[in-house]
């Protein structure tokens, strides 16, 4: 297999600086900057194929997307006015979604 240079090139978040020393099975190593300034070696093949595409601020940004809703977090959490809407809606007073709620409960 030829020697692919990856130094320079950007995976995801990853941008590539330069080569480490290979694996014990012998495949190649890249050190690799995140965009969030973390320094991480990662394996060619994760790199090309697209499995490894940050130090994992991503696996973690991604985790705090899903576990809101509306800009409003979920497990107890929630602000007052996202509780008094689930509320509404549980006991059939309003037939709004959330944001149609927000700019009906908006003071003027």
């Amino acid at each position: 297999m030829p020697f692919i240079d990856m130094t320079g090139k950007k995976c995801g978040r990853l941008l590539v600086i330069g080569r480490v020393e290979n694996t014990r099975k012998g495949q190649a190593r890249w050190l690799c900057r995140c965009q969030c300034n973390v320094e991480t070696i990662v394996t060619g093949y994760a790199l090309r194929s697209g499995n490894t595409k940050s130090c994992s601020c991503l696996r973690n940004d991604l985790t705090v997307e899903r576990s809101t809703r509306h800009g409003h977090g979920r497990r107890k959490k929630a602000t007052q006015t996202y509780q008094r809407w689930k509320n509404f809606r549980h006991r059939k007073k309003t037939t709004l979604d959330f944001l149609e709620f927000l700019e009906k409960e908006k003071p003027q």
